[in-house]
């Protein structure tokens, strides 16, 4: 798992020096890499004495615990790790901040320091002994993050910490992609950094290099404040542009822990509400570099004075841009899960909160796995009631029906909604999607076939023989299923590209592989790279608040048209936060591109669509 996180790193940040701690004495062949030289191998765990000492935490400006998927109990051996940095953390005695450094045979470092702060420099991030330390830690298995929270809870004001499990970051992509056309490039590009990422910006965050003085004095109402981002950002030369897209709070949560809040969109706070303080804002930019600056010119000028591009100049720039309308999400009436695991139960979550009346059937090998994957759902219930578990909006349930099914409670009281069933069946066998059970029928009534992988190591031969079976089934009722999709997912990296090779090349576009190897390195990548981004992606992923939506043209413009030009005529048109545009490519082929900071311009004869989030 560190290879594709180090390859992602090495990607982003060519400048800062990193320590990699492993429980091998040998380093990996993978890190011996002449692109990979400058990350520094050490042997060690969280158990020895020197843990701090080796692996520089004294010094580091952020800390990253990877789940150890060889061990026994990763989770916990993860918050083991979390306990001997927070008590590590607790030592007051001073330190030489040269001591412990990285260094190493197969790295050259030169260090300066600087003349008015004395702080030592590698010229990307500053370290200074004494400020707080950002920790991400990985969590893989649900149940276990209140023990993890509370390991991290006496960190006090020498940690901030924030635990992502990626298993429901995955969840919620899975069912973006499964109910949103098109969405798969765009994300593709916001997760890779292959091109504009969407970043947060804290303004007083002391564990963050990046830190204001004196906080830009943005309005108390989130609408107001989005407005005034959006105004300035309007303005700024095409070189330095960026779209806001959201507002950051510090909040409290039912359990009185410090929580995120994101606000997408600067929606209206209800009546009587206080609004807590902005403590930053979201944008999607090329780098941090451009947000950093953005908030540095809302700090020197609260007000915009000049407009370089106002509503005029953009509306006759859009005139001939065709009017848009929000296409519908696919259909979710109808929906097959091949496979449990406890990534299922969040998406079915946000299958059913997407459409209240879907109904979900989930196929599961064997008797003791059904039972499993019954105790699983009740347990999970149990800590949604209890509020151990944050995010969720609802929990599984018993129909009273006698059934075995589920139905959906959400936690506002409202009526319950959805229905889920798991039965056991064989996916790799022709007749069993023939007759499914349960009543269901022929597998070309659904409407979305989930193939899930799993921890077992047959997971990914038969997943990649239930994808065939039904390449085989529906090819011969082709005509008759237009609007089926499958979603397939494997731990195999080189497996998944190979199957996406051969689709594309059949020309099939309902097929979408992903790997689940890849999306963790994604999502871990972007999480230490962006604070807080499991809070944010939480909200445009999943179909609550505001989310990703793609707007088709209703009929072909004339001309050319300005991103900044069309982010303000969709604005104006109440479809929310232009965030992408399709365009044609070499060969046909459709992909989505996110803001252009040059200039560039939008010929709406290649144009198909765009993609905002919205509610």
């Amino acid at each position: 798992m560190v290879r594709p996180v180090a390859r992602q790193l090495r990607r982003a940040l060519m400048g800062p020096r990193y320590v990699v701690v492993g429980t091998s004495p040998d380093r990996p062949d993978f890190l011996r890499r002449s692109e990979l030289a400058r990350i520094v191998y050490r042997h060690g765990s969280a158990n020895d004495e020197a843990f701090m000492h080796r692996a520089d935490i004294a010094l580091a400006q952020r800390v990253v615990l990877l789940a150890d998927t060889a061990a026994a109990e990763p989770d916990a051996e993860t918050i083991r790790a979390s306990l001997a940095i927070v008590e590590g953390l607790r030592d007051p005695s001073p330190a030489d901040p040269e001591e412990g450094a990285v260094t190493g045979s197969n790295i050259q470092v030169q260090k300066t320091r600087s003349r008015r702060t004395g702080r030592v420099t590698d010229g990307h991030l500053t370290h200074q002994r004494g400020r707080g330390k950002l920790l991400i830690a990985e969590i893989l298995d649900e149940r276990n993050v209140p023990a993890a929270w509370a390991a991290l809870a006496s960190g006090g004001g020498e940690l901030r910490a924030f635990i992502v499990v990626v298993d429901r970051m995955i969840a919620l992509f899975l069912a973006c992609v499964g109910r949103t056309a098109g969405i798969g490039p765009l994300l593709a590009e916001l997760l890779t950094c292959t091109g504009h990422e969407i970043y947060t910006c804290f303004f007083d965050l002391p564990e963050l290099s990046y830190n204001c003085e004196t906080p830009p004095q943005l309005p108390a109402e989130p609408q107001a404040a989005m407005q005034r981002l959006t105004r300035r950002a309007r303005v700024l030369p095409p070189r330095q542009r960026l779209v806001p897209i959201g507002l950051l709070y510090e909040e409290v949560d039912e359990l009185g822990m410090p929580d995120l809040g994101v606000v997408i969109g600067g929606d209206a706070r209800p009546p009587g509400a206080i609004a807590p303080t902005c403590n930053g804002f979201i944008a999607l930019a090329p780098s941090f570099a451009h947000v950093r600056e953005f908030s540095e010119a809302l700090r020197r000028e609260p007000e915009v004075i000049t407009w370089s591009e106002d509503q005029d100049v953009a509306a006759r720039q859009a005139a001939g841009a065709p009017e848009f309308g929000r296409e519908p999400h696919l259909p979710l009436r109808r929906v097959l899960v091949c496979g449990f695991r406890p990534v299922t139960i969040a998406l079915c979550e946000a299958l059913i909160l997407a459409e209240p009346a879907a109904e979900i059937l989930v196929l599961v090998p064997t008797e003791a796995e059904r039972r499993a994957a019954l105790d699983r759902i009740n347990v999970h219930r149990d800590m949604v009631q209890r509020h151990l578990l944050r995010g969720y909006h609802g929990a599984l349930a018993p129909r009273p029906d006698g059934d075995f099914s589920h139905h959906y409670e959400p936690r506002d009281g409202g009526p319950p909604i959805g229905r889920v069933q798991i039965v056991v069946g064989d996916t790799t066998s022709p007749l069993q999607f023939v007759e499914l059970p349960g009543g269901f029928g022929h597998v070309s009534q659904f409407d979305l076939v989930y193939i899930l992988s799993s921890a077992g190591q047959d997971s990914d031969a038969r997943g990649a023989q239930t994808l065939m079976t039904l390449d085989a089934l529906l090819t011969r009722s082709e005509p008759a299923v237009p609007h089926m999709r499958i979603v397939a997912e494997f731990v195999d990296a080189e497996l998944a590209h190979r199957l996406r090779q051969r689709y594309a090349a059949l020309g099939v576009a309902r097929v979408q592989v992903y790997s689940t190897e890849n999306l963790r390195a994604y999502f871990l990548f972007q999480s230490v790279l962006i604070p807080g981004f499991a809070r944010v992606y939480g909200q445009l992923l999943a179909p609550w608040g505001h989310s990703f939506a793609r707007l088709v043209p209703s009929g072909r413009g004339r001309g050319r048209c300005p991103f900044q030009a069309l982010s303000v005529h969709i604005a104006e048109a109440g479809h929310g936060v232009l965030i992408g545009v399709e365009l044609d490519r070499e060969g046909g082929a459709v992909s989505c591109t996110s803001a252009p900071v040059r200039p560039a311009k939008t010929a709406w004869s290649t144009s198909h669509g765009c993609v905002v989030c919205g509610s």
